[in-house]
């Protein structure tokens, strides 16, 4: 009996050594999976955006720095979609997909006072962010109405130094220090963008000092220092 004691420590001992490694190598894989390089690039670095729900979900105002990929073509109900005034830092990578605004014709109106304001259907600004290997189709009418209801005292002749203007483009209101790399835009027959400005302050000379004019571009409605790289209009 002794004997067969002796004999069997070793067999336990075995057991449990394959058993501890075998755990191990579990532990190992495991954190292997959770850290790899790609997981955590796609998580930490950058959102995905693969349908309209997605989209709509990116900030519509304020500052964005966030990074964006675009995982496959998606079309936008401008009807419910939101225009943009956001001012963008990140990089919006469209991964060769493309964003389709369409169905009908739509207006918004936008109030605006003594300031110039930046619209778009991507990004109000493009403020040293990039967008790189995007197409977008724009198959839709829209019609951005802005108001000036403030009002200045003094002539006629000061107007121009209290006016403001609307910039609005099919992709970013305006471009500061940004880039545009392989990005095309198409503009389908029937197709047109639109800003309208309109003056509510006071008709008389006397008090008559602000104005609010309005200007509409495809790639943006002003540029004030960017880089173009491989960018495409058609229409």
């Amino acid at each position: 009996m002794k004997a067969d004691k002796t004999m069997r420590k070793p067999v336990v001992t075995t057991l449990l050594i394959i058993a501890a490694v075998f755990l191990a190598s579990l532990a190992i894989f495991s954190v292997y999976e959770f850290t790899s390089v790609t997981e955590q690039t796609t998580i930490a670095e950058a959102g995905e955006i693969s349908n309209y729900t997605h989209f709509n979900a990116m900030p519509t105002s304020g500052t964005d720095s966030n990074n964006y990929v675009l995982t496959s073509d998606i079309e936008v109900n401008v009807s419910s979609s939101k225009i943009r005034t956001s001012s963008f830092s990140g990089t919006f990578d469209g991964g060769g997909h493309t964003i389709t605004f369409n169905l009908g014709a739509d207006n918004y109106e936008a109030n605006n006072s003594n300031s110039d304001a930046y619209i778009g259907l991507l990004f109000g600004e493009l403020r040293g962010g990039t967008i790189k290997n995007l197409n977008i189709v724009y198959k839709t009418q829209i019609a951005i109405r802005a108001y000036n209801n403030s009002s200045r005292n003094g002539a006629f002749a000061n107007a121009n130094n209290y006016s403001s203007t609307l910039y609005a483009g099919i992709i970013v209101g305006k471009i500061t220090n940004g880039t545009l790399d392989s990005v095309s835009l198409t503009l389908e027959s029937g197709s047109s963008f639109a800003s309208i400005g309109i003056d509510n302050g006071p008709t008389d000379e006397d008090n008559r000092g602000t104005g609010q004019g309005g200007v509409v571009g495809g790639f943006a409605g002003i540029v004030q220092g960017a880089t173009f790289n491989n960018c495409i209009l058609n229409n």
